[in-house]
C-alpha cells in the first residue's frame, strides 16, 4: 500500500501530515487519507509532488513535460565477509562530501561523487546491477502495466515456508 511508504517516508523525515501537505501543496485531510489507505491511490500530479518533496525517486512517475528523466536503481550484493569494511569505506566518503544521513539518494550526488562510489566498489567483490529507465518514453498505462507485473512476479511463488509476515507484506505492497 502507498499510504504506508507515504507515512514511512514522511516519519523519517520528522515531519507532520501538515508538513508534508504544505510541502507537497496538498491538503492535510488528502495526505491522512493516503496514509490510511481510504484512498488508494494519489492522483499522478500528487504522486509527482509527493514523490519531489520525500525524495523518493522510486516511483518511476512518467515526466509532465515528457523530457528526458531517467530512473535508476541499483542491486549491490556484498559478501557478509566484507560488508563491514565496504561500509567503513563507504562512510568515509561520505564523510568527506560533508554528508551525514547514512542513505544517500543518487540523485543528490554530483558525477565525481559518483565515480568515486564505483572506484570504491571496484576494490571489493561485489556485484552490482543497475537498471536505467527513461521515464519520458514511456506512457502511464505502460508503466502501471509493468509494475503490476512486477508484484505479481514477486508475490507469485511464495508460499506457506516463507515468513508469514513477508508474505503479508509482500501481497499488501502487490495490492
Amino acid at each position: 500500500m502507498i499510504g504506508r511508504r507515504i507515512k514511512a517516508l514522511r516519519e523519517a523525515k520528522g515531519w507532520s501530515q501538515d508538513d508534508l501537505a504544505r510541502r507537497a501543496k496538498l491538503t492535510k485531510p488528502y495526505v491522512s487519507m493516503l496514509e490510511t489507505g481510504e484512498r488508494k491511490q494519489p492522483s499522478l500530479p500528487a504522486l509527482r509532488r509527493l514523490a519531489k518533496v520525500l525524495d523518493e525517486a522510486g516511483v518511476f512517475v512518467v515526466p509532465e513535460k515528457r523530457e528526458r528523466y531517467v530512473c535508476c536503481h541499483v542491486a549491490l550484493l556484498i559478501p557478509s565477509s566484507q560488508a563491514e569494511l565496504v561500509l567503513y569505506e563507504f562512510l568515509r566518503l561520505r564523510d568527506l562530501w560533508g554528508r551525514t544521513q547514512i542513505e544517500l539518494k543518487g540523485s543528490s550526488l554530483d558525477e565525481a561523487q559518483i565515480a568515486a562510489v564505483v572506484e570504491l566498489l571496484l576494490k571489493f567483490d561485489v556485484i552490482v546491477r543497475v537498471v536505467a529507465i527513461d521515464m519520458a518514453e514511456h506512457t502511464e498505462a505502460a508503466v502501471t502495466q509493468f509494475k503490476e507485473a512486477q508484484a505479481a512476479a514477486v508475490t507469485k511463488n511464495l508460499t506457506l515456508e516463507h515468513k508469514p509476515g513477508l508474505v503479508k507484506q509482500m501481497e499488501e505492497l502487490r495490492d
